[in-house]
């Protein structure tokens, strides 16, 4: 999958915690992996960086993690036990018997820190991939049987709530357990129920780590991906929604989805290529159409529990798989820059037509809300995701739109019309329906790269300049270094674009001390799509120093397309 907020966008290999040292949080087997911190320096060089799983619970065996988090009460505690033997005990998937580390406690802070250098010290982390962060057990509340109350719980308390929601202790700690809120001794008036915290359990386990990231490691910006959502979980987290079933359904549900997750401030949503479990080979056609929509999507990841494979070597024979795929290399750069902006910025990166054009009712109406997306105000995506589709009815409003396929104009702005108008269009396997919205710059590479290490700073940029009816465009590009953490430092280069009047204007908003090679950073090309009724003999470059230089250019009258050539834009 692809890593594209707070560092350059990365392959990436995770590893499970089955590569734990039987299942100890934060440990890795030397039996497993030995020598692991040399593997993953080779695979660094390949370009391919690693993310390791990392739970909640606490393996109930004695290691350093354990007897710190028992000697400093840094887990959540049992109700109906006094202290010291009050240990709310747990059973996490495969890792047994164990305690739960509470990260509302300074001490669940330092505990977490403590197994984070102990994992640099192994490996060469770059990221890490939280699971079970419901928090997840075995058992629904209690894994034993709960002692008599403490006095102060009703232990039919959560029976006589006002609403009815589904079953509240499913697979998941006791509701009425205690979060140690002092940090020092356990008592009822420093104690927290679980039940007014379970919503804030993995935004505080996320948020540990990120603060692990910002501060005991200055040199490091940490990918970090929660499992569960949870109120404020993009400001330390992406998410992944993994169990869902491989159906036609499930195309728009993750359109849905990943629209709502990034209006709720979560730019980064996954979701399992082909779905994660039910992949039936008989159903190709939904996985070729998943790909499709993946290409798009924030994270693409292939996670499957099943016999049938759904890689890409799978449908080697397929040109769909493999144009989805090289679609996604392409855009790399422009998905970066969207990204980056959220996290600087704010703001949301995948969002519905209604969004941008907030007037026209017919963005709010039809197929249009959750089977159509718009990616940084720029693209606009109408998959198909419909069994046995042949073709799309696809609604564009009354603006310039552009395929991305070809660069040609498909739609027009009217003046003199309020609304736009629908379109049949081919429901292809070989490539996605995508439009460039007019007025638009966006920064896009060659598409035949295969891996996100050659395709960011080693190849140069070819900016497409789709012009409005006024003849205007704009966009920007953010490029950040490969040294970890050069984003939230401010080190990168942030470039805007602009296109009026037959000028093209390239100004340099922020990049200072830039940690890599100016020499490959440069628009090769600038393509204007367009441009109508073109008379342009030559075109030339004025740099900050008032230095000109003639360029290359070619117009094609039929398509109204101006190439420009070696425009090297971005030299310093």
């Amino acid at each position: 999958f692809f890593l594209m907020i707070r560092r350059p966008p990365r392959s990436t290999q995770g590893v499970s915690s089955a590569a734990s040292d039987v299942y100890k949080r934060q440990t890795v087997s030397n039996q497993r992996y030995p020598n692991l911190k040399d593997k993953l320096k080779n695979w660094r060089d390949n370009g391919i960086y690693f993310v390791q799983t990392v739970l909640p619970h606490i393996k109930k065996i004695s290691y350093e993690i354990y007897n710190y988090a028992m000697a400093n009460k840094a887990y959540i505690h049992d109700p109906g036990k006094p202290y010291p033997n009050n240990e709310l005990e747990t059973v996490g998937e495969k890792v047994g018997a164990s305690i739960m580390l509470d990260f509302l406690t300074r001490q669940g802070l330092n505990i977490t820190w403590m197994g984070m250098q102990t994992l640099f010290d192994v490996s060469s982390l770059d990221g890490v991939w939280i699971r079970q962060d419901s928090p997840y057990t075995t058992c629904d509340g209690f894994c034993s049987n709960p002692q008599d109350a403490a006095d102060d719980h009703d232990p039919h308390e959560f029976d006589k709530l006002p609403f009815e929601p589904v079953k509240m202790n499913n697979r998941t700690i006791p509701l009425a357990s205690y979060h140690n809120m002092s940090g020092a001794n356990i008592d009822v008036q420093n104690n927290a129920k679980h039940y007014n915290m379970h919503n804030l359990f993995s935004v505080l386990m996320a948020k540990t780590f990120s603060e692990y990231s910002k501060y005991a490691r200055d040199d490091l910006k940490l990918f970090i991906t929660s499992s569960v959502a949870g109120p404020r979980i993009g400001n330390y987290s992406s998410l992944w929604r993994g169990d869902i079933k491989a159906e036609w359904s499930s195309l728009t549900k993750i359109i849905i989805d990943t629209v709502n997750y990034n209006m709720a401030g979560v730019p980064i949503v996954g979701f399992p290529v082909c779905g994660f479990y039910g992949v039936d080979k008989s159903e190709k056609n939904l996985c070729l159409r998943w790909y499709q929509l993946a290409a798009y999507m924030p994270m693409f990841r292939i996670h499957h529990n099943g016999a049938n494979p759904v890689e890409p070597f799978v449908y080697n024979s397929e040109t769909s798989v493999r144009n989805s795929l090289k679609q996604r290399y392409k855009l790399v750069r422009f998905y970066f820059t969207k990204l980056a902006e959220a996290e600087l910025f704010g703001g949301a990166v995948w969002e519905p037509l209604g969004f941008i054009f907030p007037n026209d009712n017919n963005c709010f109406s039809g197929r249009v809300p959750h089977e159509t997306f718009v990616i940084g105000k720029t693209l606009y995506v109408a998959p198909s995701v419909t069994k046995g589709e042949e073709n799309l009815d696809v609604y564009f409003p009354n603006y310039h739109w552009y395929k991305m396929t070809d660069y040609l104009r498909v739609i027009s702005y009217d003046p003199s019309k309020s609304e736009g108008q629908h379109m049949q269009l081919p429901a292809s396997y070989d490539y996605t329906n995508v439009f460039i919205k007019g007025g638009s710059i966006l920064p896009i590479q060659n598409g035949t790269v295969m891996n996100t290490k050659d395709s960011t700073n080693n190849h140069p940029v070819t900016l497409i300049v789709a012009l409005d009816h006024l003849n205007q465009a704009k966009g920007t590009m953010i490029v950040a270094g490969e040294i970890e953490g050069d984003l939230p430092k401010g080190l990168y280069l942030y470039y805007s674009f602009t296109f009026a009047n037959n000028t093209f204007r390239s100004n340099l908003l922020a990049g200072h001390n830039f940690p890599i090679d100016f020499e490959t950073l440069y628009a090769k090309e600038i393509v204007i799509i367009g441009l109508e009724n073109a008379n342009i003999k030559s075109a030339c470059m004025l740099d900050n120093e008032l230095n000109t230089r003639t360029l290359n250019i070619s117009y094609d009258a039929i398509k109204k397309i101006l190439i420009i050539s070696d425009a090297a834009v971005g030299h310093i």
